[in-house]
């Protein structure tokens, strides 16, 4: 007798936290609209909200969701209508009944009371009313289609909401994209979940990017929140805590390396130092039964203030991640967008103009070469 599938809960969208006092647009009673899309299929839905890094009590008056423009349906939090988080706290919704297909796009209706100070600021489709509650408003058009590669220099701010999961059956490989500003700005993960799929290699491809993020200290000074805490402090929340996880690529280190400034710094900053860090999440990783993916530093000479002792180290910490064998599969990042006559330089079509952040053409390339480590996996 076949058995039948069990369901389980899945997250088909995710954001890193971190605080989003400084970025705009600002919610202060207003609402947001997210829309986002499911890759599974599922007749329940619920929802995550942070306010982790926030500085501010969040006060969420009303919530609701609705699939491809249909029936808004309340969404409530113990019973309740509205939802009050004090300065680091976090919970899920109630569960919602609610029909949706893989392919389909949720969204998320939210209003706000009082400043909102946690979030992130990855690719979606986010609009912000003006002041008032609209989250049942006709007049407010959720027609809009579509999903971005990117909003390279203008991502907007998401406030509150943290994830969303589908209760479904379907058991897609769920890819947690742990890394900083060239993973937030999701030039490479939007376009390396549409490959992976159109290879037939079903996945969701999931963003835990935080721009400036170090792996191993967290915000240099208090004025830098917006950077978030160290990307080893926030992993077991980030990837080890997301539903259905099962694979994590680590694409972090460039940050931790280019706030070298003397040379002291290198035994904390360094190739050794960041090497560990990543040695020692992969441990964590596969204590959780998830595939491991490292990926290689990318090119940054010319980029702000980068000097040639932090590029000496970056190309260390690439041979180390290269040679070694705690990670499944090395993703090499740096050899995908270099340019050939310059390796220490993105080549001209990959690099988006500040010589540090891949451009679009330069982000599907590196999915291109995520895509081809993850597939030879399964052969």
């Amino acid at each position: 007798m076949k058995r039948k599938p069990v369901s389980h809960w899945i997250t088909v969208w995710n954001q890193s936290h971190t605080n989003i006092r400084t970025v705009t647009p600002k919610y202060r009673n207003r609402t947001m609209w997210l829309t986002v899309p499911a890759a599974v299929s599922g007749e329940r839905v619920r929802l995550r909200f942070s306010n982790k890094e926030g500085c501010t009590t969040l006060q969420i008056i009303q919530a609701a969701v609705c699939v491809d423009g249909g029936e808004r349906q309340m969404v409530r939090f113990c019973g309740k209508e509205q939802l009050v988080l004090e300065i680091g706290e976090e919970c899920y919704s109630d569960e919602i009944p609610l029909h949706i297909e893989a392919g389909q796009y949720l969204s998320v209706f939210a209003a706000f009371r009082g400043d909102v100070t946690s979030g992130n600021c990855i690719a979606a489709h986010v609009q912000c009313s003006k002041d008032g509650n609209f989250v049942y408003a006709p007049q407010m058009d959720i027609s809009r289609r579509g999903f971005p590669d990117s909003y390279w220099g203008n991502l907007p701010g998401i406030p509150a909401i943290s994830g969303a999961e589908v209760l479904t059956d379907e058991a897609p490989e769920v890819i947690v994209c742990f890394g900083d500003s060239i993973t937030q700005q999701s030039t490479w993960t939007v376009p390396l979940e549409r490959m992976l799929n159109d290879n037939g290699h079903p996945a969701i491809v999931l963003n835990a990017g935080i721009g400036g993020n170090r792996l191993l200290l967290g915000a240099p000074e208090a004025a830098l929140q917006v950077f978030g805490p160290a990307a080893m402090e926030r992993f077991e929340r980030d990837v080890l805590g997301v539903e259905g996880v099962t694979a994590v690529i680590f694409a972090l280190g460039t940050n931790d390396i280019g706030w070298i400034r003397k040379p002291e710094d290198v035994e904390t900053a360094g190739a050794d130092a960041v090497f560990a860090g990543l040695k020692s999440l992969a441990v964590k990783a596969h204590e959780r039964n998830l595939t491991v993916y490292a990926a290689t530093l990318t090119p940054r000479n010319g980029s702000l203030d980068y000097n040639p002792e932090q590029e000496q180290e970056r190309l260390r910490l690439n041979g180390m991640i290269r040679s070694a064998d705690c990670f499944d599969r090395v993703i090499d990042f740096a050899e995908a967008t270099a340019d050939a006559a310059d390796p220490g330089i993105l080549a001209p079509y990959c690099d988006s103009g500040d010589h540090l952040h891949p451009s679009a053409l330069g982000g599907r390339k590196m999915a291109c070469c995520a895509k081809d480590a993850i597939t030879d996996a399964d052969r």
